[in-house]
């Protein structure tokens, strides 16, 4: 049974309808966002793209960038262990091209979004052979299409109580934070063009002290990898 659109679709496709005349004469977003350098984009699923023509036509005329939203992450891309399904994803980047959109991917190291199949303990071992084998394949499966990763996703927790800040995921059960280096280092050899972030959240640190502390330990990390050309900075990151 096919479903109904969703309701960000719905208000999306709405909108773009009610306030077309209106629009006509106002700069879009993605313009006004140009003029003080800045890109402006939205995350979306491909399927409520697919569904709405109202909703694709705001997001043509108003984003620059988009984001996948979920069809990029672990459980989406990897049914099972040997497997890889790059069905809805390959629709995403069909999407981005047709509007002519540049592409952030998110992502490819989250502590949530894992398929069941990884369970709760990896060793050493695995943990380094699924993250590279999975970087590598998808990196490189978009190299020179996608224009910025979010390599890491939320690394940073206080309330798991390290002195470090980093969170205890189990990428870095596996590993330690050695895994950090080691995602932005087979990220850059999959593609050395693209840029390479971290993406955090506020609500991750209890002060700016705490922030200064945690962010500190996790550009250490990154800083130890640097590839040729960063120069004196770390990659970005990203503060949500």
């Amino acid at each position: 049974m096919r479903q109904g659109p969703s309701r960000r679709a719905l208000m999306a496709g709405g909108l773009s309808l009610a306030a077309a005349p209106a629009l006509a004469t106002v700069p879009a977003l993605r313009a006004m966002a140009a003029e003080k350098g800045l890109i402006f984009g939205a995350a979306i699923e491909p399927e409520a793209v697919d569904r709405d023509f109202g909703y694709e036509t705001l997001l043509r005329r108003q984003c620059a960038s988009l984001t996948p939203e979920n069809v990029m992450k672990w459980n989406a891309l990897r049914p099972a262990r040997d497997q890889f399904d790059f069905s809805r994803a390959d629709r995403f980047m069909a999407i981005a091209h047709d509007q002519g959109a540049q592409v952030h991917g998110h992502c490819l190291v989250w502590h949530e979004a894992l398929p069941a199949w990884i369970g709760g303990d990896l060793t050493p071992r695995d943990g380094r052979a699924l993250l590279t084998e999975h970087i590598t394949r998808v990196v490189g499966r978009y190299a020179g299409h996608i224009q910025a990763w979010d390599v890491l996703n939320e690394p940073v927790e206080r309330n798991d109580r390290r002195p470090d800040g980093l969170r205890l995921s189990p990428w870095f059960r596996a590993l330690g934070p050695d895994y950090i280096p080691l995602a932005f280092h087979t990220a850059h050899a999959a593609d050395p063009t693209a840029t390479l972030c971290c993406r955090t959240t506020a609500s991750s640190m209890t002060t700016k002290a705490g922030w200064s502390k945690s962010a500190a330990r996790c550009w250490t990390c990154c800083a130890g990898s640097r590839m040729p050309g960063c120069r004196s900075t770390p990659w970005p990151c990203r503060v949500t």
